[in-house]
C-alpha cells in the first residue's frame, strides 16, 4: 500500500503534532501553538513556521527524546528518535507506484527513496509527475514518509528530461539505491552514516544547499518555463527573495525584471507587466528581509501576510490608485507622489 494504514497514521500524527507542540512551548516561535482538536485547527502556515525551526538546529529534536516532556511511551519515543535520521533536501518526484512514490535525490545526488503517503497517497496532492519537491523524509515503522510538508515547483520536463530520469531510476534500482527504509538496516548508526549506504545521501538542514540563484524556482522563471495556474504572487515573491538574498536590490531589480519581460512575452500576455507596482512589491519584500535578517521565506511571509495579500491597496498607500492605472507607471517605474500622513 502506497500510504499508511489508519491506526499508523493516527500514531504518526501523534508523535508529530506533540512534537510540535514542545518545540513552540519551549522556543516560542509563533504565538500559542495548541495541540490539534477539531475545536482548534492548526493553520499550516504556523504549523510550518515551528516544523522549520524544530529541523534548522538538531539539538532540539535530541532534547525531546532525551527528556521525554511529552510523556510518550518507550515505543513511540524511540520511533521520534529514529527521526534524527532523516533527509532533507530538494528530490525529483519521478512516478507513483503501487509500493509509494519515487523521490530521486536529494539535490541530484544519485539513488533515491520509495515513500509513502500518511493518511491517504501521495498522489492525491502531487499527481502531475515528473516534478521537483522540497521535502524531509522520515523513517517510520520500516517505511519512510514526509514530514506533512511538500513543496512542488512548476518545472515543465520534456520528452528527453523523462527519460533521462527514468533511466537514472531504473539504474539505481538495479544497483539497489532506491531505499525504502531509513535508517538502512544493518548500517552503522553513526550521525556520518545516517541516512543511507550511499555516499550521496546525507542528513540536510531544511534550506537547501547550494546558492538560491539555482533554486529551480528561479531557473524555470528565467527560462520562462512557469505554469501560470501554479505559479502565483507567492512564487513570484519566493523568486524575488532568493535574488535578493544574494544580490544588491538594485540589481535584484533588475534581474527579477529581465525575466518577468521574458516571462510575459512567452506567455504572449506583455499587457499583464506592470513595472511601478513590480517594483513597489519588490521594495517592500526588501524592507520586510531588512528587518528579519537571514529569515526563511516562510517565516517572513508569515511575519509580513500582507506582501501576499494586501494586493494593488498595499500599493495604494505609497500611489494613488489614479497614479497606478496610468500608462507610465505601466510602462516604467514612476515615483509615488503620494504622502505619507
Amino acid at each position: 500500500m502506497n500510504y499508511l494504514s489508519p491506526t499508523d497514521a493516527a500514531d504518526f500524527y501523534a508523535s508529530w503534532m506533540k512534537l510540535l507542540h514542545w518545540v513552540n512551548e519551549t522556543h516560542r516561535v509563533v504565538p500559542p501553538f495548541p495541540l490539534p482538536s477539531g475545536r482548534q485547527p492548526i493553520a499550516t502556515e504556523v504549523a510550518m513556521v515551528v516544523r522549520n525551526a524544530l529541523w534548522a538546529n538538531p539539538m532540539v529534536l535530541d532534547d525531546f527524546v532525551k527528556h521525554n516532556p511529552a510523556k510518550l511511551s518507550p515505543a513511540a519515543l524511540a520511533e521520534v528518535a529514529l527521526w534524527r535520521h532523516r533527509v532533507s533536501g530538494k528530490f525529483t518526484l519521478l512516478q507513483h507506484r503501487a509500493s509509494g512514490s519515487v523521490f530521486l535525490g536529494p539535490d541530484g545526488s544519485e539513488g533515491g527513496f520509495e515513500v509513502v503517503g500518511i493518511s491517504h497517497p501521495i498522489a492525491d496532492t502531487l499527481d502531475d509527475v515528473p516534478v521537483f519537491v522540497l521535502a524531509t523524509l522520515l523513517p517510520f515503522r520500516d517505511r519512510i514518509v514526509y514530514d506533512t510538508f511538500i513543496s512542488s515547483y512548476p518545472v515543465r520536463f520534456g520528452a528527453g528530461a523523462r527519460r533521462m530520469m527514468v533511466e537514472a531510476y531504473k539504474k539505481a534500482k538495479a544497483s539497489g539505491l532506491i531505499l525504502s527504509q531509513l535508517p538502512v538496516p544493518g548500517a552503522s548508526p553513526s550521525p556520518k552514516k545516517r541516512a543511507s549506504k550511499r555516499a550521496g545521501a546525507k542528513v540536510l538542514p531544511l534550506e537547501p544547499k547550494g546558492s538560491p540563484l539555482e533554486d529551480p524556482a528561479v531557473l524555470a522563471f528565467e527560462a520562462a518555463r512557469i505554469d501560470p495556474a501554479h505559479f502565483g504572487h507567492r512564487e513570484h515573491l519566493y523568486v524575488a527573495w532568493c535574488y535578493l538574498r544574494m544580490l544588491p536590490v538594485e540589481d535584484a531589480l533588475a534581474r527579477y525584471m529581465k525575466g518577468l519581460r521574458e516571462v510575459v512575452r512567452v506567455l504572449g500576455v506583455p499587457e499583464k507587466l506592470h513595472v511601478t507596482m513590480t517594483w513597489g512589491y519588490l521594495v517592500l519584500l526588501a524592507e520586510a528581509m531588512h528587518s528579519m535578517p537571514g529569515a526563511p521565506f516562510d517565516a517572513l511571509m508569515e511575519a509580513n501576510p500582507r506582501l501576499l495579500t494586501g494586493g494593488k491597496a498595499l500599493l495604494e498607500e505609497h500611489w494613488s490608485a489614479e497614479e497606478l492605472a496610468s500608462p507610465a507607471a505601466r510602462a516604467r517605474f514612476v515615483l509615488p507622489r503620494r504622502r505619507r500622513k
